[in-house]
């Protein structure tokens, strides 16, 4: 098992934020730099927790995102509004394999990922052993 949690709000850019811009008659897409640092800053901190060597079988990788609660629903720990689950989690997915986490996208095999509020806001990135 390997476990990482990152303190802090985490970041809610996502790479479905593209740059648009016309050049030369032609529609280019680019990666904006406030989405290209946030992959940054997540890759360095999940390297930090990587394993010796990146893993190699399947397995089930775990997501939670943990945000502030806002003073408008104090009391609310569900975090129904944007940015998506699913986007958040292309994010963190996209930043495994750089940060030595996997080998490939192909060996997660289960995936749970969920979003709440807490006055502890974190990011809680977890892999674990398929037991069949």
């Amino acid at each position: 098992m390997i476990k990482a949690v990152i303190l802090g709000q985490p970041d809610t850019v996502t790479a479905q934020q593209k740059g648009v811009m016309v050049r030369g008659g032609r529609v280019m897409f680019y990666t904006m730099k406030k989405v290209q640092d946030a992959k940054d800053n997540l890759t360095a901190e999940l390297r930090r927790h990587a394993p010796r060597k990146p893993i190699d079988w399947p397995v089930l990788l775990m997501i939670r995102f943990y945000f502030k609660p806002v003073k408008a629903r104090s009391t609310e720990r569900t975090h129904g509004v944007r940015p998506d689950v699913d986007n958040l989690a292309k994010g963190v997915l996209d930043c495994l394999g750089p940060a030595g986490w996997r080998k490939d996208d192909a060996l997660i095999d289960q995936l749970i990922v969920t979003k709440a509020r807490s006055e502890d806001a974190r990011l809680e990135v977890e892999l674990k052993d398929i037991v069949p």
